[in-house]
C-alpha cells in the first residue's frame, strides 16, 4: 500500500508529505495544543501584551461616531435575534419532553445554548461599546446589565 501512495506522489512531482498535506495536520495539531495550554494551562503562556483602549481601537479601525453608533445598533439586535432564538429552542425542546423525545429535547437545550452564548456575546460587545471600555470583566458586565 504504501508503494501505491509513494509511486502516486512521484508521478505528480510532489513529496509525499506535500501530497498527503502533512504540514497542514501538523499545524492542526499544534492549534489545538496551543489552545488546549491557553485553556488549561494559562500560566504557561506568555504575559498579555498591554490592553487596547476604545479609542486606540476606534483610530485602528478608522471608525466614526455613526459607524459605532450602527455598530451599538447592530449588537443589539444580534443579541435579541439569538435571545429569541433560543427561546424558541427551549419552548421545541419543551414540546419534545412532553411527548417524550428525550433525545430531541437534549439536542434542542443544547442549540439553545449556543442561541444563549451568541446571545450572551453579542451584549458584551454591545455593553463594551456603549461604555466605550474595552476589556470590560464580567462582574462589570453584569452589574451594568441588570444595574447592580
Amino acid at each position: 500500500m504504501a508503494g501505491f501512495f509513494r509511486r502516486t506522489a512521484a508521478k505528480t512531482g510532489k513529496k509525499m508529505g506535500d501530497w498527503m498535506g502533512l504540514s497542514v495536520t501538523l499545524g492542526v495539531f499544534t492549534l489545538v495544543k496551543n489552545i488546549f495550554i491557553s485553556v488549561f494551562m494559562p500560566w504557561k503562556m506568555g504575559p498579555p501584551g498591554p490592553a487596547e483602549t476604545f479609542e486606540q481601537a476606534v483610530a485602528r479601525m478608522g471608525l466614526s461616531e455613526t459607524d459605532i453608533e450602527a455598530r451599538k445598533t447592530l449588537f443589539m439586535r444580534q443579541t435579541l435575534l439569538y435571545f429569541g432564538l433560543g427561546l424558541a429552542v427551549v419552548g421545541y425542546g419543551l414540546m419534545l419532553a412532553f411527548d417524550k423525545s428525550v433525545i430531541g429535547m437534549f439536542m434542542c437545550f443544547g442549540v439553545s445554548l449556543v442561541a444563549f452564548a451568541n446571545a450572551f456575546r453579542a451584549h458584551f460587545w454591545f455593553f463594551q461599546t456603549k461604555h466605550r471600555k474595552l476589556g470590560c470583566t464580567f462582574k462589570e458586565w453584569l452589574n451594568g446589565s441588570l444595574g447592580g
